[in-house]
């Protein structure tokens, strides 16, 4: 999910089954045409672009960087491979 001010808010529970679990920091890499979520202590993916490195808050909530003003509230995360996601909700 995204709020008004361009924060993505990761669900704790995603957060816990994630490489995010205690990580108080991520970068935020664009991939394709999905936002990743990386743990500071965590590898860069090849073909990954890094945008910033921000903090997480306790409630699982990252300020997206300016660059993101764009992201609109159709965006959701999702666990895959242990990996936090981000992308456009899919229309089925």
């Amino acid at each position: 999910m995204l709020d008004n001010a361009k924060r993505i808010a990761v669900p704790m529970d995603l957060l816990n089954r994630s490489d995010l679990k205690g990580a108080k920091k991520v970068f935020i890499a664009v991939k394709g045409k999905e936002i990743l979520l990386i743990p500071e202590s965590g590898e860069i993916e090849q073909g990954a672009k890094i945008f910033g490195l921000r903090s997480i808050d306790n409630k699982g909530r990252i300020v997206l960087p300016k660059l993101f003003s764009e992201v609109s509230s159709d965006w959701t995360p999702y666990l895959l491979d242990g990996q936090i996601w981000v992308t456009r909700k899919i229309e089925l």
